[in-house]
């Protein structure tokens, strides 16, 4: 009965290690445990240097620069100044200036403020997908939890009874 509980056990320790593994496949052992692969690393580097097998070392220095931009360009009319206009005239062609910027200052806002408009919406929508993917994610991790220690929890129940077992008989 012992081994039956010791099996059990074991059983819910490999379920509880399948469960961990299968939330964090794709996830390198260094990106869970670094401090662990540090200390692997520094004694193979270690055990290496004892026994003279050491591995050169190459620097190999490679830059890739990539620059991009966009701009966008708008046409204006505007109506030139000229030194010898009318005072009247001067002040006319200013107003049409001024309208015509103002116009565009309106144009390039709406714009703006509707790209600004869909950006919220893209990011709220993505933001709404990783909230449903954090919760989904901790659902399943809570329930591996917990079907691994209901496993280990029978392995240890059975591993008493079996130990009471053979104390009394």
């Amino acid at each position: 009965m012992q081994q039956v509980g010791n099996a059990i056990t074991i059983l819910g320790i490999l379920v509880t290690l399948v469960a961990y593994f299968g939330q964090h496949s794709g996830v390198s052992l260094a990106d869970l445990e670094p401090s662990l692969m540090a200390r692997w690393r520094r004694a193979r580097g270690w055990a290496r240097r004892r026994l003279g097998r050491g591995k050169a070392n190459t620097i190999n220095l490679n830059a890739a620069i990539e620059i991009s931009s966009a701009m966008s360009a708008k046409l204006s009319v505007w109506s030139p100044i000229q030194p010898g206009d009318d005072i009247a005239v001067r002040a006319d062609k200013l107003e049409r200036n001024l309208d015509q910027l103002r116009d565009d200052f309106h144009e390039t806002r709406t714009e703006h403020d509707a790209r600004v408009r869909e950006l919220e919406q893209r990011l709220t929508g993505q933001i709404s997908d990783l909230d449903k993917l954090v919760a989904n994610r901790h659902e399943e991790s809570r329930h591996a939890a917990t079907t691994a220690m209901k496993w280990e929890v029978r392995g240890l129940l059975l591993t008493l009874v079996g130990a009471g077992l053979s104390i009394l008989g």
